[in-house]
Protein backbone atom coordinates (compact mmCIF):
# COMPACT_ATOMS: atom_id res chain seq x y z
CA UNK A 1 0.00 0.00 0.00
CA UNK A 2 2.49 2.40 0.84
CA UNK A 3 4.98 1.87 -2.56
CA UNK A 4 0.71 2.40 -4.24
CA UNK A 5 0.50 5.68 -2.02
CA UNK A 6 4.06 6.88 -3.58
CA UNK A 7 3.20 6.09 -6.70
CA UNK A 8 0.23 8.27 -6.52
CA UNK A 9 2.17 11.09 -5.11
CA UNK A 10 4.99 10.61 -7.83
CA UNK A 11 1.67 10.70 -10.36
CA UNK A 12 0.45 13.43 -8.86
CA UNK A 13 4.17 15.82 -8.93
CA UNK A 14 4.28 14.27 -12.58
CA UNK A 15 0.77 15.73 -13.63
CA UNK A 16 1.60 18.60 -11.92
CA UNK A 17 4.56 18.94 -13.79
CA UNK A 18 3.47 18.76 -16.97
CA UNK A 19 1.18 21.37 -16.25
CA UNK A 20 3.37 23.64 -15.32
CA UNK A 21 6.42 24.35 -17.78
CA UNK A 22 8.70 26.60 -16.20
CA UNK A 23 8.44 25.30 -12.99
CA UNK A 24 9.61 22.09 -13.22
CA UNK A 25 9.66 19.03 -10.38
CA UNK A 26 10.50 22.30 -7.34
CA UNK A 27 7.07 23.50 -8.10
CA UNK A 28 5.64 19.92 -8.14
CA UNK A 29 7.65 19.50 -4.57
CA UNK A 30 6.61 22.88 -3.13
CA UNK A 31 2.92 22.51 -4.43
CA UNK A 32 2.85 19.24 -2.54
CA UNK A 33 4.45 20.25 0.39
CA UNK A 34 1.72 22.83 0.52
CA UNK A 35 -1.28 20.96 0.39
CA UNK A 36 0.29 18.35 3.31
CA UNK A 37 0.60 21.73 5.39
CA UNK A 38 -2.78 22.84 4.67
CA UNK A 39 -4.62 19.40 5.41
CA UNK A 40 -2.51 19.43 8.72
CA UNK A 41 -3.98 22.82 9.25
CA UNK A 42 -7.71 21.80 8.41
CA UNK A 43 -7.42 18.39 10.56
CA UNK A 44 -6.02 20.22 13.74
CA UNK A 45 -8.85 22.80 12.98
CA UNK A 46 -11.39 19.96 13.08
CA UNK A 47 -9.82 18.56 16.31
CA UNK A 48 -10.05 21.71 18.18
CA UNK A 49 -13.43 22.62 17.01
CA UNK A 50 -14.65 19.21 18.40
CA UNK A 51 -13.15 19.39 21.69
CA UNK A 52 -14.45 23.22 21.85
CA UNK A 53 -18.07 21.45 21.46
CA UNK A 54 -17.76 18.85 23.75
CA UNK A 55 -17.10 20.83 26.62
CA UNK A 56 -19.65 23.50 25.83
CA UNK A 57 -21.89 20.27 25.95
CA UNK A 58 -20.11 19.23 29.10
CA UNK A 59 -20.65 22.57 30.57
CA UNK A 60 -24.34 22.58 29.49
CA UNK A 61 -24.32 19.45 31.47
CA UNK A 62 -23.02 20.71 34.61
CA UNK A 63 -24.62 24.34 34.87
CA UNK A 64 -26.77 24.22 38.24
CA UNK A 65 -30.28 24.99 38.20
CA UNK A 66 -30.74 25.78 41.64
CA UNK A 67 -28.90 28.13 44.08
CA UNK A 68 -28.03 25.66 47.28
CA UNK A 69 -28.31 28.29 49.55
CA UNK A 70 -31.81 29.16 48.99
CA UNK A 71 -32.62 26.00 47.00
CA UNK A 72 -34.74 28.15 44.82
CA UNK A 73 -34.99 28.05 40.77
CA UNK A 74 -31.53 30.61 40.19
CA UNK A 75 -33.15 31.36 36.50
CA UNK A 76 -36.05 30.24 34.06
CA UNK A 77 -34.55 26.77 32.42
CA UNK A 78 -36.40 25.84 29.21
CA UNK A 79 -36.19 22.06 28.94
CA UNK A 80 -37.25 22.14 25.13
CA UNK A 81 -34.31 24.64 24.19
CA UNK A 82 -31.66 22.77 26.41
CA UNK A 83 -32.95 19.43 24.57
CA UNK A 84 -32.82 20.88 21.37
CA UNK A 85 -29.26 22.60 22.36
CA UNK A 86 -27.95 19.39 23.39
CA UNK A 87 -29.21 17.62 20.34
CA UNK A 88 -27.57 20.28 17.64
CA UNK A 89 -24.69 20.04 19.47
CA UNK A 90 -24.06 16.21 19.34
CA UNK A 91 -25.08 15.94 16.00
CA UNK A 92 -22.41 18.51 14.90
CA UNK A 93 -20.02 16.54 16.90
CA UNK A 94 -20.85 13.58 14.78
CA UNK A 95 -20.54 15.06 12.20
CA UNK A 96 -17.09 17.08 12.43
CA UNK A 97 -15.93 13.46 13.72
CA UNK A 98 -16.86 11.79 10.56
CA UNK A 99 -15.36 14.32 8.43
CA UNK A 100 -12.13 14.18 10.72
CA UNK A 101 -11.99 10.71 9.90
CA UNK A 102 -12.14 10.87 6.68
CA UNK A 103 -10.10 13.52 6.21
CA UNK A 104 -7.31 11.52 7.93
CA UNK A 105 -7.91 8.42 5.75
CA UNK A 106 -7.40 10.55 2.87
CA UNK A 107 -4.29 12.58 4.36
CA UNK A 108 -2.66 9.03 4.83
CA UNK A 109 -3.78 7.91 1.47
CA UNK A 110 -2.65 10.35 -0.51
CA UNK A 111 0.58 11.63 1.76
CA UNK A 112 1.98 8.24 3.56
CA UNK A 113 2.15 9.58 6.73
CA UNK A 114 -0.01 10.10 9.43
CA UNK A 115 -0.23 13.16 11.84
Amino acid sequence: MFRQNCENRDSDIAFTMGNEKPAGSERATVDSESAESLYNREMQKLERLIRSLKRERDNMANRPLTDKQTSEITYAFNSGAYVSKEIEIGVRIRDLEKKLENARKRFQFLFGESS
